[in-house]
């Protein structure tokens, strides 16, 4: 007689879930470090990104009523690259995360 048991991320410790984001999102940050960099080589209309960050956020994250107001001068402090990307990555590790881990079957 085979029984099943079913694994879904919520079952996994906290401890577990953090050690596999932290991962995945290391490993994003390198994939997205040599796309950044060939961002850089692009043409720019609106100012040029100084560096790889920069140019992924502005790229796929950066919110676009952010964008205008430190353009148009309303907020003078630029964008927190390096935030707003580290935000992204444990966000984008997550929701990958709980996606392959959903109701896993294990047979005995």
């Amino acid at each position: 007689m085979a029984r099943y048991f079913t694994i879904d991320w919520i079952d996994l410790t906290f401890e577990k879930q953090q050690e596999l984001i932290s991962e995945i999102k290391a490993e994003l940050i390198k994939t997205w470090a040599e796309e950044g960099q060939k961002f850089l080589q692009r043409e720019w209309y609106d100012p040029k990104p100084k560096t790889w960050k920069e140019a992924y956020v502005r790229m796929y994250y950066l919110d676009s009523s952010l964008w205008e107001d430190w353009i148009d001068g309303k907020d003078e402090k630029e964008p927190d690259w390096d935030y707003i990307l580290e935000e992204a990555a444990e966000k984008e590790a997550e929701d990958r995360c709980s996606k392959a881990i959903r109701q896993i079957e294990i047979e005995i």
